[in-house]
């Protein structure tokens, strides 16, 4: 189709991945839509970045965003961008006002070792501490492998218990967060709050028309397999104190054997 003159810059906006609505995008494939556009690819990884892989360069990204409170273990109220050569070059093209949106103050302040704002300084020595704590862990690969383990630990779980995935594709699954179904019958609400108050477990609500026909389980950041273990519990002894039929334990043996199962093929020996 055709622009008109006056646009001067095409966005291809991807999520690597959207918590509300948690399958993950297959950015790899994002340049060749960007070339056929001769877009920019903006890639909000908000909940992705380090739970995730993300090769910026090799996937042909050109923004990347992300919040330090999700993987990076930290309060809101820190984000990180990188752009590439393509997207700083559009950066200086552009002519249309803008203030706090406009990342080239950043940029020479970088250069000077300086901020061009008053910057969260205290959420800055938090995420030098975050990153040091992925280092010490492994590095980022070994970030990427434990949250593959939780999740998978999660889907497993929730599905001997006989609950319905809102990703049907693994392939697509993420590693930081699951969406199941609400099954008929139970109140979304009651669920969430026996699930809180009798059991410690804070179950998310969905989004927009999603908002009670699923119910979401955070296991990235500061989170262990010991989390989604007591997550799956948690869903089960709420479910069954609605009155839902359930098969008790099945949902923690099911995660129990995912992890086990990591640790032989792992070669750990005790």
């Amino acid at each position: 189709y055709s622009l008109s003159a006056r646009v001067s810059c095409l966005l291809l906006l991807f999520f690597l991945l959207l918590v509300p609505l948690p399958p993950v995008s297959p950015l790899s494939s994002s340049s060749a839509a960007s070339d056929f556009y001769k877009a920019l690819v903006l890639v909000d990884s908000v909940s992705g970045l380090g739970a995730m892989p993300l090769e910026m360069d090799a996937w042909g990204l050109d923004v990347v965003f992300t919040g330090a409170q999700k993987a990076l273990m930290l309060p809101p109220g820190l984000t990180i961008i990188a752009a590439s050569a393509r997207a700083w070059a559009a950066a200086e093209e552009v002519d249309q006002p803008r203030f706090f949106f406009d990342l080239r103050p950043y940029r020479r302040g970088h250069r000077d070792h300086s901020v061009p704002y008053t910057p969260a300084l205290s959420l800055l020595y938090g995420l030098r501490e975050s990153l040091r704590m992925i280092e010490e862990q492994g590095g980022v690969e070994a970030a990427w492998a434990r949250h593959r383990l939780l999740g998978a630990m999660c889907r497993a779980g929730v599905k001997a218990l006989g609950l319905e995935l809102l990703c049907r594709d693994e392939r697509y699954a993420s590693g930081s967060v699951t969406a199941v179904k609400v099954p008929p019958g139970v109140d979304p609400g009651a669920l969430r709050r026996v699930a809180r108050e009798e059991f410690g477990a804070i179950l998310a609500p969905g989004q927009g028309r999603l908002k009670d026909a699923i119910f979401r389980i955070g296991h990235l950041g500061f989170a262990t397999p010991h989390d989604v273990i007591a997550a799956v519990a948690a869903v089960e002894m709420a479910l069954a104190r609605l009155g839902h039929p359930v098969p008790l334990g099945r949902g923690v043996a099911a995660a129990q054997k995912v992890w086990l199962d990591h640790l032989a093929a792992r070669g750990d020996q005790m």
